[in-house]
């Protein structure tokens, strides 16, 4: 099920890539500190490692929960209400990265101004600085929501899945083969 956010932020995402391509490089804001894969991890809501302590601690977040809701048996009621705490994160997590693009761009303006001041650089970078907080913390507090929905058994049962995933993605590309998983 396509939320309209989702289907917004999809929508969105295929304007700036259409801009993008329309764009010299430098215009469409890639040559910088923003490339053109964060431009659409942060249009589209990627987590992009900001809630890692998180995930450390086999605390999945919504967009995880969701995948994985047969293999945890989420309950109706946790669907719903993961989808709430996903499509939140999703909203503001898409508002914060264009803030963050648009950002980055300005102090990247800046840095190649030569009439820009110290100062108005130095208040450029706190201000990526703080967005990027806001956009970890946006991450961060969805995970602490879906950990309240999710029972002990469910949180255990994620942790055991993500375990297992990670143990053959450190196979050895041979020792797949030779077991007749060919897929990587």
């Amino acid at each position: 099920m396509i939320t309209h956010a989702l289907r917004a932020t999809l929508r969105l995402s295929l304007m700036m890539l259409a801009a993008s391509a329309a764009m010299p490089e430098a215009q469409a804001g890639t040559s910088g500190a923003v490339t053109h894969d964060d431009v659409q991890a942060y249009l589209t809501a990627k987590g992009m490692g900001m809630a890692r302590a998180a995930e450390r601690e086999g605390v999945p977040g919504p967009f995880h929960a969701l995948a994985m809701a047969h293999e945890l048996a989420l309950s109706p009621q946790q669907l719903t209400q993961t989808r709430a705490v996903f499509n939140r994160m999703e909203a503001q997590s898409s508002q914060i990265g264009r803030q963050i693009i648009e950002q980055e761009r300005r102090l990247d303006q800046l840095l190649n101004d030569p009439l820009s001041t110290a100062r108005s650089r130095e208040q450029a970078l706190q201000r990526v600085g703080q967005l990027h907080r806001e956009l970890r913390q946006a991450h961060q507090d969805a995970h602490e929501s879906q950990r309240a929905i999710l029972t002990p058994e469910q949180l255990a049962r994620y942790r055991s899945l993500r375990a297992q995933a990670a143990a053959v993605a450190a196979r050895p590309t041979s020792v797949l083969q030779a077991a007749g998983d060919t897929d990587r």
